[in-house]
């Protein structure tokens, strides 16, 4: 049961941490161009 609750929570930790890298390539992006 602690298994099945905490997957989501990880998956939902991922995502933040995917769109925060996005945005700082994004960021990266517009400083080289």
């Amino acid at each position: 049961m602690y298994q099945h609750f905490t997957k989501p929570t990880l998956s939902q930790c991922q995502i933040e941490i995917i769109v925060f890298l996005r945005n700082n390539l994004y960021k990266m992006e517009a400083a080289f161009f």
